[in-house]
């Protein structure tokens, strides 16, 4: 039995994946005839450029109404047999969380957002018939030509940068301007739905910083406070150390800021208070983990580095040591960030 070059073998394991794609858009959307549609189209496609490869590939689909998605089982059992039959090993492996979150957003765009008032007129189009229809009237390869200056590729829409230019542009160009909170909400509740740690913040797609399961989206002090977390959550992303350690910075000035504003006349009194959110009962060793955690985090960026001063030595006289790994800066913050996600989640302080 000859083997099947592994160029072609990959070519048909895209449109098997293309065949899996619809059918998520299928379980994630209520608009069954446009889904149909879409299947059918992907059939048609596949069959013309295989039928003279894969025997019987012709014949095989009904293309009726109420059939396209056993029509796309057939055709997907057909590439599969013919993959293995030709000696090519083939185990299906599941789509990431990524590719889940893309299949999701993308029916929530084309197949929901078309009967919102959200979408600008423009970009919506109507179709006379099947009772009337409305649908996402955009050219993706014109939108990305014109912004980036390069083609749209759905084979990319695997890694959260592709998906981060893609969710961008919508923002941007595609939504109505008084409509962009109400789309960032549902956008963030996409994310969370698949417990992604990034969000949707002014028109920019950001890490969180945190994994977690628990969404916290609470305002306390947006200029003193979120402002600050927003900023340091996307200069942790970059590559380059002064933006890493502004990051650090950031997330530092927001963990002092939170616990100025709790209650108590010294700063020991304030340390405790905000521990005391955390555990309200002083002999528990929740509570020592947080208050030592505190007191740490303080003395590391105000003794022991060069995080928040610039002074080369620190009020005991001692050196303060420049940072200078990307890898241990990444450390330092996550350990404060942890700090400030658990404290702000547990403040009930509205200023």
């Amino acid at each position: 039995m000859s083997k099947i070059e592994k160029t072609k073998a990959n070519y048909i394991i895209d449109y098997i994946k293309q065949i899996d794609n619809e059918f998520l858009y299928y379980e994630n959307s209520s608009e069954l005839c446009i889904n149909e549609n879409s299947m059918f189209d992907l059939l048609i496609e596949i069959i013309k450029v295989l039928k003279n490869d894969v025997p019987n590939l012709e014949d095989c689909a009904l293309f009726r109404s109420g059939t396209a998605f056993q029509d796309g089982k057939t055709v997907k059992a057909m590439l599969k047999k013919y993959l293995i039959d030709n000696g090519y090993d083939y185990t299906e492996k599941g789509l990431t969380t990524i590719e889940k979150f893309w299949i999701s957003y993308k029916t929530f765009l084309e197949n929901e957002l078309p009967y919102s008032d959200i979408i600008k007129k423009e970009y919506v189009g109507y179709d006379n018939w099947n009772n009337g229809t409305y649908f996402l009237d955009i050219d993706y390869n014109y939108q990305y030509r014109l912004h980036y200056g390069q083609q749209f590729d759905e084979n990319n829409m695997n890694n959260i940068n592709e998906i981060k230019l893609f969710i961008e542009l919508s923002f941007n160009e595609w939504i109505k301007s008084d409509k962009r909170y109400e789309y960032t909400k549902q956008v963030n509740a996409i994310f969370r739905k698949f417990k992604l740690p990034y969000k949707l913040l002014r028109g920019k797609v950001v890490s969180q910083g945190y994994k977690t399961t628990t969404f916290n989206d609470k305002i306390i002090n947006y200029k003193m406070l979120e402002r600050k977390m927003n900023f340091a959550e996307e200069m942790i992303m970059s590559s380059e150390l002064i933006d890493k350690k502004a990051a650090l910075d950031y997330v530092v000035d927001s963990l002092q800021y939170l616990i100025s504003i709790q209650k108590g006349k010294s700063k020991s009194d304030k340390i405790k208070n905000a521990a005391l959110l955390i555990c309200e009962e002083e002999n528990s060793k929740k509570y020592t983990v947080i208050k030592n955690e505190i007191d740490e985090t303080m003395k590391i960026a105000n003794q022991f580095f060069d995080i928040r001063h610039n002074e080369y030595f620190n009020d005991k006289k001692e050196i303060r040591e420049p940072i200078d790994d990307l890898i241990f800066v990444e450390y330092l913050y996550n350990r404060v960030y942890s700090l400030v996600y658990i404290i702000k989640s547990k403040t009930i302080i509205t200023l």
